[in-house]
């Protein structure tokens, strides 16, 4: 008899024998954001290193890579103003 780990290794390695999608579902709405604290009220926080983080996500190449991450061929998060409406 095979191990318990090998048989759920062998079953998360099989393809999803049917295909769910969650698009549409009100339910399933969870947009995310990103912002900076202020530095004068948390003066300890990496400001600098925020904005940063803000203007790459919300660039050109963050948006790019957010609504290009896809799991079997469907597109999972989507940018605000882009593509197609749920």
């Amino acid at each position: 008899m095979p191990s318990p780990t090998a048989a759920r290794t062998s079953r998360s390695a099989k393809k999803p024998t049917s295909s769910w999608s969650g698009r549409g579902d009100a339910n399933l709405w969870n947009p995310y954001g990103v912002l900076a604290v202020n530095p004068k009220k948390f003066p300890h926080a990496k400001y600098g290193l925020a904005m940063k983080l803000i203007d790459f996500v919300t660039g050109p190449e963050g948006r790019s890579l957010i609504s290009g991450y896809k799991v079997g061929g469907e597109q999972l998060f989507f940018v605000a103003g882009e593509g197609k409406k749920n």
